[in-house]
């Protein structure tokens, strides 16, 4: 018997995966910001440096497939720094990715996770495509990022935040009544194999059916768990780049416009 009690939720991730630089009234507003003057100072420090070989591949990959060739090339690499921007926005706060049109920076830890790497350069690639927009994460760039996942370019499901929540809980409670499962189970095996010398063959028999029976629909409801989990994780990493809108929100603090890329 299998049990996948270990299977972890993921919470929702304080995340964030970079845009466009402001337009000029946005950049004077936000260049007082330690985490905006950082940004700008990483981006200017990447210009002029050589785009990591396979990150540029995967440009020119999506670029072809996705954006016909449209794309101006930019410079594109690992920055371990952006560390210390995430930092300063708030707590457990990760920023993946940065782009000002020109450079576009990614975290080193999407280099073991090829599907959000994937789904925070598609981020990155529509902020290059709109590097004119003033409004970073606003309608058009919504409607571009969400034609490229309904063609296959990232995995990652557009839902409300409602639609996260609801699910989180129900996965909440599916992992409950698993567990709870699971222990009543490990407590019939025990019964069973602790009766089974003194049982004749055939109630050993019915009883031993009657577990596997358990065990059989106890799997079936895990493999279900385990299938929504997936589903909630491709909602929660849906690279859409209000997480900071998100965190405001919960913390009841205002953004300023143009305060991240």
């Amino acid at each position: 018997m299998r049990h996948a009690c270990g299977v972890m939720i993921a919470v929702l991730a304080l995340t964030s995966c970079g845009g466009t630089a402001p337009a000029p009234a946005q950049r004077r507003r936000a260049a007082a910001s330690p985490e905006q003057a950082r940004m700008d100072d990483l981006l200017r420090q990447n210009e002029p440096r050589a785009s990591e070989p396979t990150l540029a591949e995967a440009y020119d990959s999506i670029n072809a497939r996705y954006f016909e060739n449209r794309l101006l090339p930019v410079r594109i690499r690992w920055e371990e720094e952006l560390d210390t921007i995430g930092g300063l926005i708030a707590d457990g706060f990760r920023l993946e990715g940065l782009t000002n049109g020109k450079v576009i920076l990614l975290h080193p830890a999407l280099e073991r996770d090829e599907r959000q790497l994937q789904a925070v350069l598609c981020h990155e690639m529509v902020h290059v495509a709109l590097r004119d927009g003033t409004d970073a994460h606003g309608p058009e760039f919504q409607s571009r990022l969400r034609a490229l996942a309904e063609q296959g370019a990232f995995e990652g499901i557009v839902a409300s935040e409602e639609e996260k929540e609801q699910l989180k809980e129900q996965l909440e409670k599916r992992s409950r009544r698993l567990s709870s499962e699971f222990a009543d189970l490990r407590q019939a095996r025990s019964r069973i194999e602790a009766d089974a010398p003194a049982l004749p063959s055939e109630t050993l028999q019915d009883r031993t059916w009657a577990f596997n029976t358990r065990v059989r629909r106890h799997n079936e409801d895990l493999e279900e768990y385990n299938r929504l989990v997936a589903q909630y994780n491709l909602m929660t990493s849906y690279p859409d780049g209000l997480d900071r809108e998100r965190l405001a929100q919960r913390s009841g603090v205002s953004v300023v416009p143009g305060g991240e890329r």
